[in-house]
């Protein structure tokens, strides 16, 4: 099966939707040759009637650019290197180790900051400790990692020494949650996955809780709600719009962060759940018409019909998008599904064009005062980022992975 480097916007919280895994750092970060643009600092920062902080800038493509220079360690790529198949989840853990996922080999590899093996942990199966999918991890500090796995919809804890796993709830609400984090007082983040189609029961926006509590979602508290999609009708089921936009949420270490693929609006909230920071900023909208779409669709029917791993007819693949044409946005999300740093920076992959598959990052800065369009090295993604290292992964001409450690100083406006 071919190892894509991104999961596509599009395909991302339908497949989450309907419950199915996808398989799918120099010395300092440099700037971009040529004469870059400054950073894009803030035009305007007042507080509105009720207290909340207002962040406004400009088009954040002119924000200044740079560039990831030569990678500080890598693994995966040489002989004697754990035999990655598809990475597609990593963290930074607190004492500069590292964490990545093969979700193909459902095994996770702990690495040393120099990307060294320490140990693996994981292996396909139903027992204590093995997985059929890990969908979400997080570090609840360096010896204690929360995995969530989506296919049985349990959640392992890996201690030091001990293993612990715990059943969710057999029936999943609306909308479940997963394990992402952990906020600054211990509290393990439960951030938001996906939604159940079934327990679906209405059209318009849905919106989604924040919970927090420990790492076996026994004791799980909501902090607040938020946007999370909206729903429609395509043929006699409910789901989010396709193409549509998708909010989420992830710990900082003020409390937690919201932020969507098709707003450009950031907002965070304290620990209490209480909105005390906005970022608006400029962001053209490009048009989704009928040519857009039907290049789009076509596109789609090259992927799935010559996937070497499970090929789909031509017709299904067509009949699948057929429904979606009339509950279509006007409007193309300008960004893929948001990701988060450790750090709490925020990291915006812009859209790419049809057919291709690099595009650059918008990397917006913990407090939100400081934004930074990032060229990526070809067929990079963003997994972490803490202390000024970034975590991601890279492809090979052979879409053979590896995990790579860049090093990126912090945005000050």
């Amino acid at each position: 099966m071919k190892n894509t480097s991104v999961v596509d916007d599009v395909a991302a919280p339908l497949l989450r939707l309907l419950l199915v895994s996808v398989f799918l750092l120099a010395p300092t970060g440099c700037r971009d040759s040529g004469d870059a643009p400054p950073e894009v600092a803030a035009d305007l920062s007042a507080p509105d009637s009720a207290g909340v902080e207002i962040i406004s800038m400009s088009d954040s493509r002119e924000a200044e650019r740079v560039t990831l220079g030569e990678p500080l360690s890598r693994v995966g790529w040489s002989g004697g290197d754990p035999p990655f198949q598809a990475l597609r989840h990593g963290r930074l853990l607190p004492d500069g180790s590292v964490l990545v996922v093969d979700v193909i080999a459902r095994r996770m590899y702990h690495l040393s900051d120099q990307l060294e093996l320490v140990d693996s942990v994981g292996g396909p199966g139903e027992g204590p400790g093995e997985f059929e999918s890990i969908a979400r991890i997080a570090a609840v500090s360096s010896d204690s990692i929360v995995a969530y796995d989506l296919t049985s919809n349990r959640v392992t804890t890996f201690f030091d020494t001990a293993v612990a796993t715990r059943q969710m709830a057999e029936d999943r609400p609306a909308v479940f949650h997963a394990p992402s984090g952990v906020m600054a007082d211990g509290r393990v983040f439960w951030g938001i996955y996906g939604a159940t189609p079934y327990k679906l029961q209405s059209e318009g926006p849905l919106r989604a809780a924040v919970l927090v509590g420990d790492a076996r979602g026994e004791a799980l508290d909501t902090l607040a709600s938020v946007d999370f999609v909206d729903i429609v009708r395509v043929g006699s089921r409910l789901q989010p719009r396709p193409m549509g936009t998708e909010g989420l949420t992830a710990p900082t270490p003020e409390g937690f962060v919201w932020a969507s693929n098709g707003l450009p609006e950031i907002r965070w909230f304290s620990a209490e759940g209480e909105l005390f920071r906005i970022l608006r900023w400029i962001e053209k909208a490009e048009a989704l018409d009928d040519e857009y779409w039907e290049d789009f669709v076509e596109a789609q029917v090259v992927t799935f019909t010559t996937d070497v791993g499970s090929p789909l007819p031509e017709e299904f693949v067509r009949d699948r998008y057929a429904g979606w044409h009339p509950v279509l946005p006007e409007t193309l999300a300008p960004f893929l599904e948001p990701q988060f740093g450790s750090d709490g920076s925020i990291w915006l992959r812009r859209r790419p064009p049809l057919g291709e598959e690099e595009s650059a990052y918008l990397v917006v800065s913990p407090d939100g005062r400081c934004l930074r369009n990032l060229l990526p090295p070809a067929r990079f993604v963003f997994m972490d980022s803490r202390d000024g290292s970034v975590l991601g992964i890279e492809l090979n001409e052979l879409d053979v992975p590896s995990a790579v450690l860049y090093r990126l100083e912090p945005c000050s406006p």
